[in-house]
């Protein structure tokens, strides 16, 4: 087992981090005329924050899910930082 530690992000990192990867899911990078490279991206940004959203949402659902089905309580921490993130998401739209 490793040792590493692990930072958490912040609520506004862990939203942007969750914006980014659905925005850059797809995306390739292409060579222009010019000689430069430019980046094609597979969904614009408002698609990027819904897609971060509906996966926020849905941890949410699953969290409490599992505490009604499973008797898996899950930290009131945890539900805060996942609504919080979830906030920072909505300020974005």
């Amino acid at each position: 087992m490793s040792n590493k530690k692990t930072t958490m992000l912040t609520p506004q990192q862990k939203a942007d981090q969750l914006i980014n990867k659905f925005l850059f899911v797809n995306s390739e990078s292409v060579e222009l005329v010019t000689g430069e490279c430019d980046v094609i991206f597979s969904l614009n940004k408002s698609d990027a924050i819904e897609c971060a959203l509906i996966h926020v949402n849905e941890l949410i659902a699953e969290m409490r899910d599992n505490e009604l089905n499973f008797q898996i309580k899950t930290p009131h921490g945890v539900f805060v930082y996942w609504d919080v993130v979830k906030h920072e998401i909505k300020q974005k739209q």
